[in-house]
Protein backbone atom coordinates (compact mmCIF):
# COMPACT_ATOMS: atom_id res chain seq x y z
CA UNK A 1 0.00 0.00 0.00
CA UNK A 2 2.58 1.91 0.90
CA UNK A 3 4.65 1.48 -2.92
CA UNK A 4 1.39 2.74 -4.29
CA UNK A 5 0.73 5.65 -2.02
CA UNK A 6 4.19 6.67 -3.17
CA UNK A 7 3.40 5.99 -6.89
CA UNK A 8 -0.10 7.60 -6.68
CA UNK A 9 1.95 10.88 -5.43
CA UNK A 10 4.52 10.92 -8.59
CA UNK A 11 1.95 10.81 -10.57
CA UNK A 12 -0.03 13.40 -8.93
CA UNK A 13 3.14 15.42 -8.77
CA UNK A 14 3.94 14.77 -12.65
CA UNK A 15 0.52 15.81 -13.31
CA UNK A 16 1.11 19.27 -11.94
CA UNK A 17 4.41 19.95 -13.30
CA UNK A 18 2.90 18.87 -17.19
CA UNK A 19 0.01 21.16 -16.24
CA UNK A 20 2.10 23.86 -15.25
CA UNK A 21 4.22 23.17 -18.09
CA UNK A 22 1.52 23.20 -20.27
CA UNK A 23 0.19 26.71 -18.92
CA UNK A 24 3.98 27.64 -19.39
CA UNK A 25 3.38 26.72 -23.33
CA UNK A 26 0.59 28.50 -23.87
CA UNK A 27 0.98 31.49 -22.38
CA UNK A 28 4.36 31.52 -24.37
CA UNK A 29 3.10 30.61 -26.85
CA UNK A 30 0.05 33.55 -26.49
CA UNK A 31 3.29 35.87 -25.88
CA UNK A 32 4.77 34.52 -28.85
CA UNK A 33 1.92 35.31 -30.92
CA UNK A 34 1.27 38.63 -28.95
CA UNK A 35 5.16 39.62 -30.19
CA UNK A 36 3.76 38.66 -34.10
CA UNK A 37 1.26 40.72 -33.73
CA UNK A 38 3.50 43.79 -32.93
CA UNK A 39 6.09 42.81 -35.73
CA UNK A 40 3.78 42.22 -38.19
CA UNK A 41 1.73 45.93 -37.20
CA UNK A 42 5.49 47.10 -37.05
CA UNK A 43 6.34 46.32 -40.32
CA UNK A 44 3.38 47.39 -41.55
CA UNK A 45 3.58 50.81 -39.99
CA UNK A 46 7.47 50.85 -41.77
CA UNK A 47 6.01 50.04 -44.93
CA UNK A 48 3.09 53.03 -44.29
CA UNK A 49 5.91 55.47 -43.58
CA UNK A 50 8.34 54.08 -46.07
CA UNK A 51 5.64 54.95 -48.88
CA UNK A 52 4.57 58.13 -47.51
CA UNK A 53 8.42 58.85 -47.25
CA UNK A 54 8.24 57.72 -50.84
CA UNK A 55 5.75 59.95 -51.91
CA UNK A 56 7.14 63.20 -49.93
CA UNK A 57 10.45 63.00 -51.57
CA UNK A 58 8.52 62.86 -55.14
CA UNK A 59 6.13 65.27 -54.05
CA UNK A 60 9.40 67.48 -52.91
CA UNK A 61 10.57 66.69 -56.19
CA UNK A 62 7.55 67.26 -58.09
CA UNK A 63 7.82 71.37 -55.95
CA UNK A 64 11.67 71.37 -56.78
CA UNK A 65 10.74 71.08 -60.60
CA UNK A 66 7.96 73.31 -60.92
CA UNK A 67 10.38 75.72 -59.26
CA UNK A 68 12.50 75.67 -61.58
CA UNK A 69 9.69 75.49 -64.43
CA UNK A 70 10.17 78.98 -66.33
CA UNK A 71 10.16 80.30 -69.96
CA UNK A 72 12.81 78.47 -71.11
CA UNK A 73 10.99 74.63 -70.37
CA UNK A 74 7.33 75.93 -70.26
CA UNK A 75 4.73 78.08 -71.73
CA UNK A 76 5.76 80.85 -68.91
CA UNK A 77 6.53 84.83 -70.44
CA UNK A 78 9.89 85.49 -70.09
CA UNK A 79 8.86 88.65 -67.69
CA UNK A 80 7.86 85.69 -64.91
CA UNK A 81 11.79 84.42 -64.97
CA UNK A 82 13.22 87.12 -62.62
CA UNK A 83 14.87 86.14 -59.27
CA UNK A 84 16.55 88.15 -56.92
CA UNK A 85 19.82 86.69 -58.31
CA UNK A 86 19.20 86.27 -61.73
CA UNK A 87 20.04 90.29 -63.57
CA UNK A 88 17.79 92.53 -65.73
CA UNK A 89 19.11 91.42 -69.19
CA UNK A 90 19.60 87.26 -68.61
CA UNK A 91 15.78 86.86 -69.19
CA UNK A 92 16.31 86.06 -72.54
CA UNK A 93 18.87 83.95 -71.62
CA UNK A 94 21.66 85.57 -74.12
CA UNK A 95 24.88 84.65 -72.94
CA UNK A 96 27.83 88.03 -71.51
CA UNK A 97 30.03 88.60 -74.52
CA UNK A 98 32.56 90.64 -72.12
CA UNK A 99 31.79 93.85 -74.83
CA UNK A 100 30.62 97.23 -73.58
CA UNK A 101 27.08 99.06 -74.55
CA UNK A 102 26.96 100.67 -77.47
CA UNK A 103 29.20 100.62 -80.74
CA UNK A 104 32.21 98.64 -80.64
CA UNK A 105 35.75 99.76 -81.89
CA UNK A 106 35.78 99.99 -85.71
CA UNK A 107 32.17 100.42 -85.83
CA UNK A 108 30.89 102.57 -89.05
CA UNK A 109 29.10 105.75 -86.80
CA UNK A 110 26.25 107.57 -88.39
CA UNK A 111 25.71 110.77 -87.89
CA UNK A 112 22.48 112.49 -88.64
CA UNK A 113 22.98 115.24 -91.35
CA UNK A 114 20.89 118.34 -92.35
CA UNK A 115 19.99 117.07 -95.57
CA UNK A 116 18.52 114.31 -93.99
CA UNK A 117 16.65 116.41 -91.51
CA UNK A 118 15.15 119.43 -94.48
CA UNK A 119 14.44 115.98 -96.21
CA UNK A 120 11.66 115.14 -93.25
CA UNK A 121 10.72 118.02 -92.65
CA UNK A 122 9.78 118.97 -96.10
CA UNK A 123 7.86 115.41 -96.44
CA UNK A 124 5.83 116.15 -93.10
CA UNK A 125 5.14 119.85 -94.43
CA UNK A 126 6.88 121.43 -91.57
CA UNK A 127 8.87 124.65 -92.17
CA UNK A 128 12.64 124.85 -90.15
CA UNK A 129 13.13 128.30 -88.64
CA UNK A 130 16.51 130.22 -89.21
CA UNK A 131 18.52 132.14 -87.39
CA UNK A 132 22.02 134.17 -88.40
CA UNK A 133 24.56 134.84 -86.09
CA UNK A 134 26.80 137.34 -87.08
CA UNK A 135 27.04 139.27 -90.44
CA UNK A 136 24.97 137.93 -92.83
CA UNK A 137 27.39 139.22 -95.57
CA UNK A 138 29.73 136.87 -95.12
CA UNK A 139 30.23 133.57 -95.93
CA UNK A 140 28.63 131.13 -92.84
CA UNK A 141 28.76 127.33 -91.97
CA UNK A 142 25.12 125.76 -90.80
CA UNK A 143 24.77 123.94 -88.13
CA UNK A 144 21.35 122.20 -86.72
CA UNK A 145 19.37 122.00 -83.22
CA UNK A 146 16.65 119.51 -83.61
CA UNK A 147 14.40 119.87 -80.28
CA UNK A 148 10.34 119.19 -80.03
CA UNK A 149 7.99 122.16 -79.49
CA UNK A 150 5.21 121.56 -76.22
CA UNK A 151 2.32 123.29 -76.07
CA UNK A 152 -0.49 124.55 -76.34
CA UNK A 153 -2.50 126.28 -79.35
CA UNK A 154 -5.56 127.61 -79.70
CA UNK A 155 -7.25 128.97 -82.69
CA UNK A 156 -10.09 131.89 -82.13
CA UNK A 157 -12.79 131.00 -85.29
CA UNK A 158 -14.50 134.09 -86.42
CA UNK A 159 -17.66 133.38 -88.48
CA UNK A 160 -19.57 136.52 -89.83
CA UNK A 161 -22.72 136.71 -90.94
CA UNK A 162 -23.81 136.37 -94.24
CA UNK A 163 -25.98 139.36 -96.33
CA UNK A 164 -29.12 137.73 -94.86
CA UNK A 165 -27.56 138.15 -91.22
CA UNK A 166 -27.52 134.16 -90.54
CA UNK A 167 -24.70 132.60 -89.17
CA UNK A 168 -23.57 129.40 -91.22
CA UNK A 169 -21.60 127.80 -88.18
CA UNK A 170 -21.00 123.94 -88.68
CA UNK A 171 -21.94 121.22 -86.39
CA UNK A 172 -18.95 120.67 -84.88
CA UNK A 173 -18.57 124.11 -83.53
CA UNK A 174 -21.38 124.16 -81.07
CA UNK A 175 -19.42 124.51 -78.25
CA UNK A 176 -17.60 127.70 -77.30
CA UNK A 177 -14.86 125.87 -76.99
CA UNK A 178 -14.27 122.94 -78.97
CA UNK A 179 -10.86 120.36 -78.85
CA UNK A 180 -8.92 119.92 -81.97
CA UNK A 181 -8.30 116.59 -83.92
CA UNK A 182 -4.16 116.88 -82.49
CA UNK A 183 -4.99 116.70 -78.98
CA UNK A 184 -7.11 114.26 -79.29
CA UNK A 185 -4.64 111.92 -81.64
CA UNK A 186 -1.66 112.70 -78.49
CA UNK A 187 -4.21 110.90 -76.06
CA UNK A 188 -5.22 107.80 -78.08
CA UNK A 189 -1.44 107.69 -78.33
CA UNK A 190 -0.48 107.75 -74.70
CA UNK A 191 -3.66 105.55 -73.99
CA UNK A 192 -2.36 102.87 -77.04
CA UNK A 193 1.29 102.80 -77.57
CA UNK A 194 2.33 104.70 -74.24
CA UNK A 195 -0.43 102.76 -72.58
CA UNK A 196 -0.96 105.31 -69.88
CA UNK A 197 -4.22 105.20 -68.06
CA UNK A 198 -6.64 107.64 -68.04
CA UNK A 199 -5.80 110.04 -65.31
CA UNK A 200 -2.23 110.17 -66.32
CA UNK A 201 -3.10 111.43 -69.58
CA UNK A 202 -4.72 114.35 -67.84
CA UNK A 203 -1.65 114.80 -66.01
CA UNK A 204 0.56 115.08 -68.64
CA UNK A 205 -1.89 116.99 -71.19
CA UNK A 206 -1.60 119.51 -68.23
CA UNK A 207 1.43 119.46 -67.97
CA UNK A 208 2.94 119.54 -71.72
CA UNK A 209 0.41 122.31 -72.51
CA UNK A 210 1.67 124.88 -68.88
CA UNK A 211 -2.17 123.81 -67.73
CA UNK A 212 -3.19 125.97 -70.40
CA UNK A 213 -5.50 122.51 -70.81
CA UNK A 214 -7.01 121.02 -67.85
CA UNK A 215 -8.87 117.37 -69.53
CA UNK A 216 -11.27 115.22 -67.49
CA UNK A 217 -11.04 111.48 -67.19
CA UNK A 218 -14.28 111.48 -68.67
CA UNK A 219 -13.48 113.38 -71.72
CA UNK A 220 -10.49 111.35 -71.98
CA UNK A 221 -12.88 108.11 -72.49
CA UNK A 222 -15.27 110.05 -74.81
CA UNK A 223 -12.23 110.42 -77.25
CA UNK A 224 -11.03 107.07 -76.73
CA UNK A 225 -14.75 106.04 -77.34
CA UNK A 226 -14.58 108.15 -80.54
CA UNK A 227 -11.80 106.74 -81.79
CA UNK A 228 -12.82 103.45 -81.60
CA UNK A 229 -16.49 103.73 -83.45
CA UNK A 230 -14.25 106.06 -86.02
CA UNK A 231 -11.61 103.11 -86.46
CA UNK A 232 -14.05 100.69 -87.13
CA UNK A 233 -14.02 100.69 -91.24
CA UNK A 234 -10.12 100.26 -90.61
CA UNK A 235 -10.21 97.35 -88.23
CA UNK A 236 -12.27 95.77 -90.90
CA UNK A 237 -9.95 96.20 -93.40
CA UNK A 238 -7.63 94.72 -91.65
CA UNK A 239 -9.50 91.69 -91.15
CA UNK A 240 -10.71 91.42 -94.73
CA UNK A 241 -6.83 91.50 -95.74
CA UNK A 242 -6.47 88.96 -93.21
CA UNK A 243 -8.55 86.58 -94.55
CA UNK A 244 -6.18 86.52 -97.67
CA UNK A 245 -3.44 85.17 -95.72
CA UNK A 246 -2.12 81.25 -96.38
CA UNK A 247 -1.03 81.36 -92.17
CA UNK A 248 -1.73 82.95 -89.43
CA UNK A 249 -0.78 83.75 -86.16
CA UNK A 250 -2.47 83.74 -83.07
CA UNK A 251 -2.49 83.59 -79.61
CA UNK A 252 -4.08 84.67 -76.37
CA UNK A 253 -2.96 86.45 -73.25
CA UNK A 254 -4.78 87.23 -69.76
CA UNK A 255 -5.80 90.60 -68.66
CA UNK A 256 -8.00 91.73 -65.65
CA UNK A 257 -11.19 94.09 -66.24
CA UNK A 258 -12.43 95.22 -62.92
CA UNK A 259 -10.36 92.47 -61.15
CA UNK A 260 -11.71 89.95 -63.20
CA UNK A 261 -9.49 87.70 -65.59
CA UNK A 262 -10.10 87.81 -69.15
CA UNK A 263 -8.45 87.97 -72.21
CA UNK A 264 -7.33 89.63 -75.44
CA UNK A 265 -6.21 87.34 -78.75
CA UNK A 266 -4.24 88.59 -81.59
CA UNK A 267 -4.41 87.59 -85.10
CA UNK A 268 -0.85 88.33 -86.88
CA UNK A 269 0.92 88.76 -90.28
CA UNK A 270 3.70 90.36 -91.61
CA UNK A 271 1.63 93.47 -92.59
CA UNK A 272 -1.68 93.49 -90.60
CA UNK A 273 -2.32 92.69 -86.93
CA UNK A 274 -5.94 92.49 -85.54
CA UNK A 275 -6.35 92.43 -81.64
CA UNK A 276 -9.73 91.38 -80.16
CA UNK A 277 -11.08 91.43 -77.11
CA UNK A 278 -12.03 88.32 -75.60
CA UNK A 279 -14.39 86.96 -72.28
CA UNK A 280 -12.60 83.76 -72.36
CA UNK A 281 -10.34 81.58 -74.18
CA UNK A 282 -13.00 78.64 -74.80
CA UNK A 283 -15.36 77.78 -77.88
CA UNK A 284 -18.32 79.82 -77.15
CA UNK A 285 -16.25 82.64 -77.14
CA UNK A 286 -14.24 81.72 -80.05
CA UNK A 287 -17.23 81.16 -82.30
CA UNK A 288 -18.30 84.93 -81.71
CA UNK A 289 -15.28 85.85 -83.54
CA UNK A 290 -15.54 87.06 -86.88
CA UNK A 291 -12.54 86.77 -88.78
CA UNK A 292 -12.20 82.61 -87.35
CA UNK A 293 -15.82 82.21 -89.06
CA UNK A 294 -14.58 83.80 -92.45
CA UNK A 295 -11.06 81.94 -92.51
CA UNK A 296 -9.54 79.54 -94.33
CA UNK A 297 -6.20 79.04 -94.17
CA UNK A 298 -3.91 77.29 -91.53
CA UNK A 299 -3.78 78.82 -87.97
CA UNK A 300 -0.08 78.86 -86.57
CA UNK A 301 -0.94 78.75 -82.69
CA UNK A 302 0.31 77.04 -79.22
CA UNK A 303 -1.33 73.54 -79.35
CA UNK A 304 -4.63 75.52 -78.57
CA UNK A 305 -7.07 72.55 -78.87
CA UNK A 306 -10.25 74.96 -79.53
CA UNK A 307 -8.81 76.63 -82.16
CA UNK A 308 -9.03 73.18 -84.64
CA UNK A 309 -12.56 73.72 -84.78
CA UNK A 310 -11.67 76.97 -87.43
CA UNK A 311 -9.60 77.21 -90.52
CA UNK A 312 -8.55 74.98 -93.22
CA UNK A 313 -5.33 73.53 -91.31
CA UNK A 314 -3.16 74.20 -88.44
CA UNK A 315 0.56 74.26 -87.56
CA UNK A 316 1.93 74.21 -83.72
CA UNK A 317 4.78 76.27 -82.44
CA UNK A 318 8.11 73.98 -82.40
CA UNK A 319 9.54 76.64 -79.79
CA UNK A 320 6.74 75.59 -77.73
CA UNK A 321 7.06 72.15 -77.85
CA UNK A 322 10.44 72.59 -77.53
CA UNK A 323 10.23 74.06 -73.44
CA UNK A 324 7.71 70.90 -72.75
CA UNK A 325 10.62 68.75 -74.36
CA UNK A 326 13.15 70.36 -72.34
CA UNK A 327 11.40 69.88 -69.59
CA UNK A 328 10.69 66.50 -69.31
CA UNK A 329 14.85 66.16 -69.84
CA UNK A 330 14.99 67.46 -66.57
CA UNK A 331 12.15 66.08 -65.05
CA UNK A 332 13.07 62.18 -66.15
CA UNK A 333 16.25 62.07 -67.45
CA UNK A 334 15.25 60.26 -69.97
CA UNK A 335 17.15 61.09 -73.73
CA UNK A 336 14.71 61.20 -76.21
CA UNK A 337 12.59 64.37 -75.93
CA UNK A 338 16.82 66.17 -75.86
CA UNK A 339 17.17 64.08 -79.35
CA UNK A 340 13.71 64.90 -80.31
CA UNK A 341 14.85 68.63 -79.93
CA UNK A 342 18.03 68.19 -81.91
CA UNK A 343 15.83 66.70 -84.56
CA UNK A 344 13.60 70.15 -84.39
CA UNK A 345 16.22 72.01 -84.67
CA UNK A 346 18.43 70.23 -87.27
CA UNK A 347 15.69 70.27 -89.94
CA UNK A 348 14.72 73.92 -88.98
CA UNK A 349 18.13 74.83 -90.21
CA UNK A 350 18.25 72.30 -93.04
CA UNK A 351 14.75 74.22 -94.21
CA UNK A 352 16.77 77.79 -93.66
CA UNK A 353 19.24 76.64 -95.66
CA UNK A 354 17.01 75.02 -98.91
CA UNK A 355 15.02 78.61 -98.72
CA UNK A 356 18.04 80.70 -99.06
CA UNK A 357 18.76 78.47 -102.09
CA UNK A 358 15.35 79.89 -103.33
CA UNK A 359 14.53 76.07 -102.77
CA UNK A 360 10.30 75.83 -102.27
CA UNK A 361 9.96 72.19 -100.78
CA UNK A 362 12.17 68.84 -99.50
CA UNK A 363 12.42 66.02 -101.79
CA UNK A 364 9.76 63.10 -100.08
CA UNK A 365 12.70 60.66 -99.48
CA UNK A 366 14.04 63.62 -96.92
CA UNK A 367 10.75 64.06 -95.53
CA UNK A 368 10.22 60.24 -95.35
CA UNK A 369 13.24 60.18 -92.99
CA UNK A 370 12.82 62.63 -90.78
CA UNK A 371 9.19 61.66 -90.25
CA UNK A 372 10.36 57.67 -89.58
CA UNK A 373 13.13 59.16 -86.84
CA UNK A 374 10.33 61.10 -85.22
CA UNK A 375 8.34 57.88 -84.56
CA UNK A 376 11.78 56.16 -83.77
CA UNK A 377 11.96 58.71 -80.92
CA UNK A 378 8.38 58.51 -79.81
CA UNK A 379 9.49 54.43 -79.60
CA UNK A 380 12.67 54.89 -77.61
CA UNK A 381 10.38 56.92 -75.14
CA UNK A 382 8.45 53.71 -74.25
CA UNK A 383 11.40 51.84 -73.82
CA UNK A 384 13.07 54.44 -71.87
CA UNK A 385 9.91 54.70 -69.50
CA UNK A 386 10.25 50.70 -68.37
CA UNK A 387 14.00 51.18 -67.35
CA UNK A 388 13.96 54.47 -66.24
CA UNK A 389 12.47 57.14 -64.22
CA UNK A 390 10.27 56.11 -61.39
CA UNK A 391 9.13 59.44 -60.54
CA UNK A 392 5.10 58.66 -60.74
CA UNK A 393 4.22 62.54 -61.55
CA UNK A 394 6.94 62.78 -64.60
CA UNK A 395 5.59 59.86 -66.18
CA UNK A 396 2.32 61.14 -66.11
CA UNK A 397 3.50 64.14 -67.51
CA UNK A 398 5.36 62.36 -69.88
CA UNK A 399 2.71 60.28 -70.91
CA UNK A 400 0.63 63.55 -71.69
CA UNK A 401 3.32 64.67 -73.55
CA UNK A 402 3.53 61.67 -75.75
CA UNK A 403 0.22 61.67 -76.50
CA UNK A 404 0.16 64.80 -77.79
CA UNK A 405 3.22 63.93 -80.14
CA UNK A 406 1.86 61.37 -81.64
CA UNK A 407 -1.79 62.67 -81.71
CA UNK A 408 -0.50 66.20 -83.30
CA UNK A 409 2.72 64.77 -85.44
CA UNK A 410 1.49 66.05 -88.92
CA UNK A 411 1.12 69.54 -87.17
CA UNK A 412 4.27 69.56 -85.76
CA UNK A 413 5.97 68.59 -88.79
CA UNK A 414 3.86 70.50 -91.15
CA UNK A 415 6.21 73.04 -91.72
CA UNK A 416 8.61 70.47 -93.56
CA UNK A 417 5.49 69.64 -96.11
CA UNK A 418 4.44 73.83 -96.63
CA UNK A 419 7.72 76.43 -96.87
CA UNK A 420 5.30 78.88 -96.51
CA UNK A 421 4.34 77.89 -92.78
CA UNK A 422 6.37 79.21 -89.67
CA UNK A 423 8.39 77.31 -87.30
CA UNK A 424 7.44 79.31 -84.76
CA UNK A 425 4.79 81.45 -83.23
CA UNK A 426 6.94 84.50 -82.14
CA UNK A 427 5.21 86.69 -84.05
CA UNK A 428 2.05 86.39 -81.62
CA UNK A 429 4.38 86.50 -78.26
CA UNK A 430 5.75 89.83 -79.34
CA UNK A 431 2.71 91.48 -80.76
CA UNK A 432 0.62 90.15 -76.90
CA UNK A 433 3.25 92.11 -74.92
CA UNK A 434 1.87 95.04 -75.71
CA UNK A 435 -1.34 93.92 -73.53
CA UNK A 436 1.03 92.60 -70.73
CA UNK A 437 2.73 96.33 -70.42
CA UNK A 438 -1.00 97.31 -69.91
CA UNK A 439 -1.31 94.87 -67.09
CA UNK A 440 1.57 96.18 -65.32
CA UNK A 441 1.55 99.24 -66.15
CA UNK A 442 -1.99 100.17 -65.82
CA UNK A 443 -3.72 97.72 -63.59
CA UNK A 444 -5.50 96.08 -66.40
CA UNK A 445 -8.32 97.52 -67.38
CA UNK A 446 -11.82 99.38 -65.57
CA UNK A 447 -14.16 98.11 -67.97
CA UNK A 448 -14.91 95.95 -70.76
CA UNK A 449 -15.08 98.81 -73.33
CA UNK A 450 -12.02 100.07 -72.01
CA UNK A 451 -10.45 96.37 -72.80
CA UNK A 452 -12.17 97.13 -76.55
CA UNK A 453 -10.96 99.97 -77.04
CA UNK A 454 -7.31 99.43 -76.65
CA UNK A 455 -7.56 95.86 -78.98
CA UNK A 456 -9.12 98.65 -81.56
CA UNK A 457 -6.00 101.31 -80.85
CA UNK A 458 -3.44 98.21 -80.78
CA UNK A 459 -4.96 97.17 -84.34
CA UNK A 460 -4.29 100.69 -85.94
CA UNK A 461 -0.89 101.43 -84.36
CA UNK A 462 0.75 97.86 -85.25
CA UNK A 463 -0.60 97.46 -88.06
CA UNK A 464 0.55 101.15 -88.87
CA UNK A 465 4.21 100.32 -88.05
CA UNK A 466 4.06 97.67 -89.73
CA UNK A 467 3.68 99.55 -92.60
CA UNK A 468 6.08 102.54 -91.84
CA UNK A 469 3.07 104.64 -91.58
CA UNK A 470 3.20 108.10 -89.69
CA UNK A 471 1.27 107.49 -86.63
CA UNK A 472 0.17 110.99 -85.56
CA UNK A 473 -1.27 111.33 -88.84
CA UNK A 474 -3.33 108.11 -88.70
CA UNK A 475 -4.88 109.04 -85.57
CA UNK A 476 -5.43 112.27 -87.08
CA UNK A 477 -7.28 110.55 -90.04
CA UNK A 478 -9.50 108.68 -87.27
CA UNK A 479 -10.66 111.53 -85.85
CA UNK A 480 -11.37 113.74 -89.00
CA UNK A 481 -13.31 110.41 -90.24
CA UNK A 482 -10.79 109.76 -93.14
CA UNK A 483 -9.88 106.19 -94.03
CA UNK A 484 -5.92 105.21 -93.21
CA UNK A 485 -5.66 101.74 -94.83
CA UNK A 486 -7.11 101.82 -98.51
Amino acid sequence: MAGGNYERGMYNQLMEVMARLGKVEREAAATHQRDQEEIRELKATVTRQEKKIEQLTEELERFQSKDKTDSHNSSKPPSSDQKPSKSANEYNGRKKTGKSSGGQKGHQGRTLKIEDVKKKFEKAGLKIKEQDIGDRSRPCKEHMILDLNFGAVATLMRFHEDENGKYSIPAEYRSEVIYGDGIKAVVALFYGQGVQSAERIVEMISAISGKTIELSEGTVFNWLNEFKHNAEPDVQTVEDRLVDYHQVHTDGTNVTVNGVQSFIRNFSVSDWTLYVAMDTKGHKTLEKIPFLQRYRGILMHDHETSLYKYGLDHVECLIHLIRYLTKNSEDTGHRWSQKMISLLLSINEYRKKLKAADKTEMDKETIKRIEDRYDELLQEALTERKNGCKLRWALKEEKTLLNRMKKYKRNHLLFIHDFDVSFDNNMSERDLRKCKNRQKMSGGFRTKKGKEIFCSILTITETCKRQGMDLMQAFRSIFQRKRVFA
